[in-house]
């Protein structure tokens, strides 16, 4: 390690450089340090000593003789290969001025002119070098604390350091950045997310593509409408997010109003739309006025696909457990309910799944709108339902406990509780019955115990059914939930679902009649008796037959309700499945003969020739004739096998890059953009992730920027690092219409907001409303505020100027009786509004004392002539209007230090 020499002359000391070097054949010259050695200059590394003919390496640490070679010697030595290893050497822990980093501006040896002008670095290879490992370190506690400061997940780390290693890449581009929040959110908007949506409808403009549209309630309590797009791009269909708007309400026709301005303004054709996939309710698949009715008014073409099938089977699950009575939903909902608030129950829960060697889980939660979500949570139940009847059983009574203790045993058993265990749970169950609980806690407590021990046998049965039954409809949604294109095996799948689900309470004679007949199948009538299989015979899962068969006597009754529930669950749900899922619709059945596993098969033939009478928006009459003659050499050609992993959009643009059948693949390429699953419901769960409790400003055009953005992402299965990074940022070109946009994006925000405020302005100049500036939350408190303040302070003078008045009215003799006892609580005065305070409590106190003596007065009449200024009524001595209207104005002329000056003057007297 180099040490600090203090023998280093510098060109500003008073040192005489000739002095040192004289007699010297080659003395020091101070522009030898101008000159660079293997791409380093000579002043980064090399010092002039105060001795004659001396310089120093601040790398090598090497005094270095000059005085006969002069230059040649420094230049010489750096180099040599001993000081090329000592510079390698500090280039593996920072890299060397000049050598490939940074700050190389090292200003040693330059003339004194020119020292403002430059940053030194004074010594840097003098300096003591922090070691690669503390850097390291430093580096990653700046990451790991703005992850902290900013409260953002751990699971970012790994890509927040992708993105700062590639942005620090490219250095000057970075120093470069400057962004706040507003920028960052005009920029996104108006430059990425626009730049992606200008490359969308330019596609839309030119390929066949289908939608699909629903909608949903944010956190901001807004509905908004998502409309997202299957096309084919790139030799693949992909699924981009169009976009995404409010409505103030949701029916058919402000929906219809948006699709049409949407597509309209973005000269989108109608002809290019090839279906759209809704939901099944009456807003979006009403006959008469829904919204794909009003579309087929626009789009007389579009494809028939019905409805969501994947709703369908959610529908058809929560019918099959209707029957039951919500007996587990209601248990589930309870059982969450409790752990959700109490983080000791939850912990006494974890050291009872470890005892009984569990796996711990927080339990689940029933949602009735999420799919199949009673099956998931039975999952989890049916895995620790021994784990939460030992913990529920702590909060029965004694006698309860007393009876339902062989259950406890028979846990202990079955999952081998050692006697130290047993030990730990009895200590936990005297802790929890000791826990005070809330009247609901308790009754929710003897809800779920109660299920579990008096109604057991019912909730492990019908636990058993579910998990067992409702895989069916399970694996329908998991499957066309993927993201490959499955048009082609709908109908199929649909058919076989009914089929399977039938199978499981029906006679096997009765399906084997109907054959693969669609007819007879949507005709069967799933309620004859005749048709059910026997009671016993029904598919029921083994655990929950085994339960049946081990049951006592005593459990006839509840095994006797089971089963017949156990029917009418299937029947509605097989009554909801026929009735529901499109099993009978042409589109679907023939779509199916596109599947290249079904070629060379004479049936696939005729429904693939019936295409052309469903699509009309594909072929021009003139090539329907080829169209039917490609279909004929398709299915005899000996086209290469379709591989597993091979997606079918992949395997038929292989065929059309073959150029054989430029007609099928076209039509096919163009039905495999058909929706078949609801993806827009994953939209919604990424939507409540944006606009979350702390963005619930957040605008939907910002919403719908952000969305675009991650599904463009997400088709082309890249990470936003990788999509924008550039192997080689000096000469691999930006997108041109990208820079345009990011470049104008401030532009645009002023331009719409301006706009914004036109229309504004425009509204109110045509409701005559005079424009008047808002007051700011603090400002319109504070207003508040004193406003009341001074409603009080005039409410006190109020009360002040009426306890003078009737003072005033008194008659003469009684007043000087009152005026010195009314006003003789007041004797120093600070400020006005302690004078107030005084006066009013003083006069509310001795007021009644002065109306006293006024009545004594009235009982004295006619005792003397009235004065001028009195008048006598009814015997009363009483002031005339005059004198009051008179007295009143010289008292409500009076300030509040005029008023007590003259009642200090009347204590006087």
């Amino acid at each position: 390690m180099a040490t600090i020499r203090k023998d280093i002359v510098n060109r500003t000391d008073e040192a005489d450089i000739r002095a040192i070097d004289s007699g010297l054949k080659n003395p020091w010259r101070w522009d030898w340090l101008e000159k660079s050695v293997n791409g380093v200059y000579v002043r980064e590394v090399i010092r002039k000593l105060r001795s004659c003919g001396v310089a120093y390496c601040l790398v090598c640490s090497k005094e270095l003789i000059y005085g006969s070679r002069g230059f040649s010697a420094l230049a010489k030595h750096m180099e040599s290969r001993k000081h090329a290893d000592a510079v390698e050497a500090r280039q593996k822990n920072v890299p060397l001025p000049g050598a490939g980093g940074y700050n190389s501006d090292i200003s040693y040896g330059l003339h004194p002119m020119f020292q403002g002008c430059l940053t030194a670095s004074e010594n840097s290879f003098s300096q003591q070098l922090v070691p690669l490992a503390d850097r390291i370190a430093n580096s990653e506690a700046m990451l790991l604390g703005f992850l902290a400061e900013k409260s953002l997940s751990f699971s970012l780390a790994a890509d927040l350091l992708v993105l700062v290693k590639e942005l620090s890449k490219d250095r000057k581009a970075l120093n470069g950045i400057r962004m706040h929040r507003t920028s960052a959110a005009y920029k996104l908007r108006f430059g990425v997310a626009r730049t992606f949506e200008q490359n969308l409808v330019n596609d839309l403009k030119r390929e066949k593509f289908s939608l699909n549209i629903d909608e949903s309630m944010s956190n901001n309590n807004e509905k908004i409408v998502t409309v997202l797009v299957n096309y084919l791009r790139n030799d693949k269909i992909v699924t981009e997010h169009l976009q995404s708007f409010s409505v103030p309400s949701v029916n058919s026709t402000l929906l219809f109003q948006g699709i049409v301005k949407l597509l309209e303004e973005n000269n989108i054709p109608w002809h290019n739309l090839m279906s759209v996939l809704l939901d099944s309710c009456h807003v979006m698949r009403g006959k008469k006025s829904g919204l794909e009715s009003r579309l087929r008014e626009k789009c007389p073409h579009l494809l028939d696909i019905d409805g969501d099938s994947c709703h369908h089977a959610h529908n058809a699950a929560k019918l099959f457990c209707k029957p039951f009575g919500l007996h587990l939903e209601s248990l589930f909902t309870d059982i969450h309910n409790d752990f959700k608030w109490s983080p000791d129950l939850r912990a006494a829960l974890m050291e009872i799944c470890e005892v009984l060697n569990i796996k711990y889980t927080m339990p689940q939660n029933y949602i009735s709108f999420r799919w199949l979500s009673v099956y998931v949570v039975a999952q989890d139940f049916s895995r620790m339902i021994s784990a939460l009847t030992l913990f529920y059983f702590s909060f029965l009574s004694r006698s309860e406990k007393t009876n339902f203790l062989p259950v406890v045993i028979n846990i202990y058993k079955l999952h081998n509780v050692t006697e130290a265990g047993k030990e730990f749970i009895h200590k936990m169950h005297s802790r929890l019955a000791e826990k005070n609980m809330t009247q609901a806690g308790k009754d929710r407590k003897s809800r779920i115990a109660e299920k579990l021990f008096e109604n057991s046998l019912t909730t492990k049965l019908i636990t058993n059914l579910l998990v067992s039954v409702l895989p069916l409809l399970q694996e329908y949604v998991k499957l066309f939930e993927s993201g490959t294109p499955l048009i082609h095996k709908l109908h199929d799948k649909q058919f076989e679902l009914i089929k399977s689900f039938l199978a499981c309470f029906l006679k096997p004679e009765v399906l084997a009649s109907l054959g693969d007949s669609t007819k007879k199948m949507m005709g069967l009538d799933i309620k004859k008796k005749c048709y059910h299989l026997p009671i016993s015979s029904v598919f029921v899962g083994v655990k929950a037959k085994e339960l049946i068969a081990s049951a006592p006597k005593s459990q006839y009754d509840k095994i006797k309700s089971f089963r017949n529930n156990i029917m009418k669950a299937y029947v509605a749900c097989s009554e909801a499945l026929q009735k529901k899922m499109p099993i009978d619709n042409v589109f679907l059945k023939c779509v199916s003969s596109v599947d290249p596993m079904c070629r060379k098969n004479s049936l696939a033939l005729e429904l693939m020739k019936k295409l052309p009478q469903l699509v009309t928006n594909i072929l021009l009459p003139k090539e329907k004739e080829l169209f039917d003659l490609e279909v004929h050499k398709y299915h005899v050609d000996s086209l290469y096998t379709v591989n597993e992993g091979v997606s079918i959009d992949e395997w038929w643009v292989e065929v059309k890059k073959t150029g054989k059948y430029p007609l099928l693949s076209k039509m096919v390429c163009a039905l495999l953009t058909c929706f078949h699953c609801p993806k827009v419901e994953s939209s919604f769960s990424v939507m409540n992730n944006i606009i979350s409790a702390s963005s619930t400003r957040m605008n939907i055009p910002t919403f719908s920027a952000i969305q675009s953005i991650k599904y463009h992402l997400f088709a082309e299965n890249k990470t936003s690092v990788a999509y924008f990074a550039k192997k080689d940022f000096l000469h691999e070109h930006v997108e041109k219409k990208l820079v345009e946009n990011l470049r104008s994006s401030c532009r645009a925000y002023q331009d719409e907001k301006n706009k914004k405020m036109e229309q504004k302005q425009k509204q109110i100049n045509k409701l005559h409303k005079q424009k008047e500036k808002l007051l700011s939350k603090e400002a319109a408190r504070k207003l508040c505020a004193n406003a009341a303040k001074k409603q009080r302070i005039r409410h006190k003078k109020k009360n002040i100027l009426k306890i003078k008045d009737k003072t005033n009215d008194l008659p003469r003799h009684s007043r000087d009786n009152v005026v010195p006892t009314t006003m003789s609580g007041i004797k120093q005065i600070d400020t006005n509004e302690d004078c107030v305070k005084t006066l009013a409590s003083t006069e509310n106190k001795h007021a009644e004392d002065a109306n006293t003596s006024f009545i004594e007065e009235k009982s004295i009449k006619e005792r003397s002539t009235p004065k001028q200024g009195v008048k006598r009524v009814n015997g009363d001595l009483l002031p005339t209007k005059a004198t009051q209207i008179k007295k009143r104005k010289e008292t409500t002329s009076l300030t509040i230090k005029e008023m007590f000056q003259r009642v200090r003057n009347n204590n006087a007297k």
